[in-house]
């Protein structure tokens, strides 16, 4: 759903639907690297730190994500 979220703003800012395709496609692959990146910070032993890294950032950080995509592709949408 993020993905189609981003896809559907990148689709309304650019005028090719190929291009917006393939930028929709790049930007999901990098959200998933970076998210494997970021479970590679050391936390030691702490489990509040390990649950964070390993629940919260995958579970919170894409509804973070589809909010401000959707809002940013209806002002996109909406101006003058």
């Amino acid at each position: 759903m993020m993905v189609g979220a981003v896809g559907v703003l990148i689709g309304s800012i650019v005028s090719y639907r190929s291009t917006a395709m393939s930028a929709a496609m790049g930007t999901g692959i990098l959200y998933f690297v970076m998210l494997q990146l970021v479970r590679q910070i050391p936390v030691g032993d702490s489990f509040i730190g390990r649950m964070v890294l390993d629940m919260g950032v995958p579970l919170v950080l894409p509804i973070l994500i589809i909010w401000g995509a959707l809002k940013l592709a209806a002002y996109v949408v909406t101006r003058d």
